[in-house]
């Protein structure tokens, strides 16, 4: 183990390499706007489109139908907006947008900037919210000012975090919903922990999870209470969109992630179950597509006979169960990409927070495994992106793997072990 001057030394290290790693890494993104280069390019001679260009085209969509009826999932409406956007890049094929009616609402107001102002509020507001949210919930446990400090820039310079900032990704505001998600089914507040969930439905994929969570830990009431919040949505989005829209997502969606033609699927590049399979067998074939689907119900079924059993008062039982819970929904989801992986940094903080406690029977070496798992990811995501290529030619999916193994690990820990203290530990977030 390391004495009490190295471990100052390293930390100091790690939060000098981090902080300066993500100021570069962010002010690329900052010259390539500048450069007319954020939202497409081409690469090899072959144009490049950001998400964002359909997350803002969403927006636009919405505000047109205050005025004029607008069919949001029209091929040709979305294609036709799509090439103004990108201009002068000229897309190799359709962009499909099958977002979330949500999504259409939720960013109608970047409508009214620019495409670039738009990416540029977007990433600040809900950068801010989730290190906002960070400080305010699990970070709390860091008794040093250095030690919230360091987890905030770890957040901020993961790749996974640059990529979603990079793409606009509704990914953005998925890490402060589950982050505040498990926090307030933590403090067992079923209208907060419901009104988050809600929130979620801009991710249909990850849903199943939090409904089955959330029903382990408060019973009926929650998909009660969380029916009645999408109501209240689902009345919002039929006022701004019109009823034809609302009907209309369930066959778009569908035949978005069916089809081989539109470039926003890409399923080879998926970093879960279904990326595996498709990797290793060459198609994304509809058994791949069943698979994918039962294994993603199964998994939130099994979650919820594991929640149901958690005693709510053990934090570090909770912590690990909450960490290997993300890790799963991130694996058998059926549809997570890299920047889904933004998820990843909740269980590397609660793993930490697990492990930097002596109150708990968990061996010292587990402890340390938990620890250099946590504090790597930062650096390690980086890692596996550049190495990306090569992951690819030997048909690995890096960040599914990675999540797989450490969920595996940490669950073999949560059935094996336990707090022998409900209480906070004295030593979080030493240094």
């Amino acid at each position: 183990m390391l004495s009490q001057k190295n471990r100052e030394r390293f930390w100091v290290l790690y939060f000098g390499f981090a902080f300066f790693w993500a100021l570069q890494a962010f002010a690329l993104l900052g010259q390539w706007m500048h450069d007319k280069e954020l939202q497409a390019r081409k690469i090899d001679g072959r144009p490049y489109i950001s998400d964002f260009v359909s997350f803002y085209g969403s927006g636009v969509l919405a505000r047109q139908c205050l005025t004029k009826p607008t069919k949001i999932y029209d091929g040709p409406t979305q294609i036709e907006l799509e090439t103004k956007l990108t201009a002068p890049v000229v897309p190799e094929a359709p962009f499909s947008n099958p977002n979330t009616p949500v999504t259409f609402v939720v960013l109608l107001p970047l409508s009214l900037l620019t495409l670039d102002g738009a990416w540029i509020t977007w990433g600040l507001v809900t950068l801010l919210a989730s290190i906002g949210i960070l400080l305010a919930t699990f970070v709390k446990p860091l008794r040093h000012w250095f030690a919230k400090l360091t987890a905030v820039t770890a957040f901020a310079a993961s790749y996974a975090t640059w990529f979603s900032i990079r793409l606009g990704s509704t990914s953005c505001l998925l890490f402060p919903m589950v982050l505040s998600f498990f926090y307030f089914l933590k403090g067992g507040n079923l209208i907060a922990t419901a009104a988050m969930a809600c929130i979620g439905t801009i991710k249909l994929q990850y849903a199943p999870y939090l409904l089955s969570i959330g029903t382990a830990r408060f019973g009926w009431k929650f998909p009660a209470v969380l029916a009645g919040f999408c109501a209240i949505l689902l009345g919002i989005c039929t006022a701004v969109l019109g009823w034809d829209n609302i009907v209309a997502f369930p066959q778009a969606f569908l035949t978005n992630e069916a089809s081989s033609q539109i470039v926003g699927v890409q399923p080879e590049k998926m970093q879960n179950l279904r990326g595996i399979l498709v990797l290793i067998t060459g198609s994304d074939s509809k058994p791949i597509h069943y698979l994918s689907a039962g294994v993603c119900l199964t998994a939130a079924g099994c979650l919820f006979f594991i929640w149901k059993k958690l005693d709510w008062k053990d934090s570090v039982r909770f912590n690990l169960l909450a960490s290997a819970t993300v890790l799963l929904m991130l694996v058998s989801s059926p549809h997570t990409h890299t920047q889904d992986y933004i998820l990843a940094f909740i269980p590397c903080l609660l793993l930490f927070l697990a492990a930097d406690r002596n109150d708990t029977n968990i061996g010292t070496r587990d402890r340390l495994i938990l620890k250099i798992a946590a504090v790597s990811f930062v650096y390690l995501s980086w890692i596996l992106f550049f190495l990306d290529f090569l992951f690819r030619l030997c048909k690995i999916q890096p960040f599914a793997l990675w999540a797989a193994v450490v969920a595996a690990y940490v669950l073999r820990l949560y059935f094996t072990t336990a707090s022998t203290a409900p209480n906070e530990s004295s030593n979080a977030g030493a240094i």
